[in-house]
């Protein structure tokens, strides 16, 4: 496992140090933090992608468009 340091500037450590319960490390909420960053851009780039998807394939987004008129609280005749 490949592993580094990160300097944190004083302000910032003690930011998170005041924002972290006292059962959790430094470490784990830095870990955390930018395994949720990067879990969020790589979300935002699939968004991206089905959405240009769904430009470039009409009957995917017009069927994409009836299932969402769809309505689901009625029960199924």
């Amino acid at each position: 496992m490949a592993a580094t340091t990160i300097k944190l500037e004083g302000e910032v450590f003690k930011e998170i140090r005041g924002a972290i319960s006292g059962k959790q490390s430094i470490t784990s909420f830095v870990r955390e933090s930018v395994q949720a960053e990067l879990k969020r851009r790589k979300f935002r780039e699939a968004a991206i992608q089905y959405q240009e998807f769904l430009r470039a394939n009409e009957k995917e987004a017009s069927d994409l468009a009836l299932w969402q008129a769809a309505a689901l609280e009625a029960p199924v005749k």
